[in-house]
């Protein structure tokens, strides 16, 4: 087993075991009429082992949650009282999430043995390679974050969903609109069907089974779209049958991923940035006017920025607009006479990049006046 294989497998055993251990959330839920407000607390917290003699601790992440459920309308009249043309009832679901990871305070000294490349530095790891190059070892862990940056890292402060379902009269048309995840299929942990979301890895990998405690629906980033579901009934011997269809008017982006040394990075420094290989730092980038002024780069000229304002594994030549980045999905639903429940599925969007399969982030154009 290679070592970086063997170091996935003690982590997601040991992390599997802690998660087991730790107390339950602190739950509150509060009813006012039609309102419901409730929220938890809950403390994740995880030790690495590259190998038996060694381990680091790597996630101290304490969350909070808000919630807000008001069903608002009902029997077609809002606070049973005003009657509402048209529609038949309507829920509004708000979501609040913050959390706070100590690690990016304390900085417990994580540094990984190998990055995923292995000896590809001459028989050397990139760790050895850096060290005689003239990088001290802080460079390369969380410690050598500045304050601003781990000030970034260490907060969460985000509306994860805000949105309405809203049922009309006279017609089987439930519409849900606002920011929302959108789960289709039914297989655990195989997300094939699973595409509307992509998923935040930069606190938990896509390879472990997300644990009891969070699960997909803390991972997937969340987006403003419109839903639309249209309850068909029973078609001859076909029952629960329905038409589903969302759309995200250009509110969407790829899976959100970041590089070591955060724990949960992926296994290597960034590309572009590393002070060591990073392909922003000389070569081709020697004609830029910036220049490096300290470390052993020091008198080397650095890029800033890839070309039209992308963004490597972020954003593509494209803008976040409905007519340049707008995502469809389809699917008809319905059940069978002899219980075999299925979907026709279609998709039409960018590649998310959370899925393990092969695709290329980066393309190299040539200097010309098209580009």
């Amino acid at each position: 087993m290679s070592v970086v294989r063997r170091h996935l497998a003690l982590s997601c055993a040991i992390s599997t075991t802690l998660l087991a251990l730790a107390p339950d959330a602190a739950v509150a839920t509060l009813n006012v009429g039609p309102i419901q407000l409730s929220g938890n607390l809950q403390s994740q917290n995880l030790v690495r082992s590259a190998d038996q003699e060694s381990y680091a601790f790597i996630q101290n992440r304490n969350t909070l949650h808000l919630q807000l459920d008001y069903d608002w309308l009902q029997a077609g009249k809002f606070y049973n009282k005003y009657n509402i043309p048209f529609l038949a009832s309507s829920h509004l679901f708000i979501k609040y999430r913050g959390a706070y990871d100590s690690i990016y305070d304390t900085t417990p000294g994580i540094l990984e043995k190998e990055d995923i490349h292995g000896r590809a530095y001459g028989g050397l790891n990139f760790f050895e390679f850096a060290k005689l190059e003239g990088f001290q070892r802080k460079t390369f862990s969380i410690d050598g974050f500045s304050q601003s940056t781990r000030d970034a890292l260490k907060f969460e402060n985000q509306l994860r969903e805000a949105y309405a379902d809203i049922k009309f009269r006279g017609i089987p048309l439930t519409v849900r609109a606002g920011r929302q995840q959108i789960v289709w299929g039914e297989t655990d942990n195989f997300r094939m069907l699973d595409r509307a979301n992509p998923l935040d890895l930069t606190w938990h990998f896509h390879q472990e089974i997300p644990a009891p405690a969070f699960g997909w629906d803390e991972l997937r980033r969340t987006f403003w779209m419109f839903k639309f579901l249209y309850d068909l009934g029973d078609v001859w011997k076909f029952s629960q049958n329905f038409l589903e269809w969302y759309w995200n008017p250009g509110d969407w982006a790829p899976a959100k991923q970041t590089f070591l040394p955060r724990p949960w990075g992926l296994r290597f420094y960034d590309p572009l940035t590393n002070p060591v290989d990073g392909a922003f730092i000389s070569g081709p980038c020697e004609t830029s006017s910036v220049e490096i002024t300290r470390g052993p780069n020091k008198d080397l000229h650095k890029c800033t920025t890839l070309m039209n304002g992308t963004k490597f594994l972020e954003k593509g030549n494209y803008d976040r607009n409905p007519l340049d980045n707008s995502q469809v999905g389809v699917r008809y639903h319905a059940i069978a006479p002899f219980g075999l429940e299925f979907a026709l599925v279609y998709f039409y969007q960018r590649w998310a990049g959370d899925d393990g399969t092969n695709f290329a982030p980066l393309r190299f154009l040539p200097k010309n006046d098209q580009n």
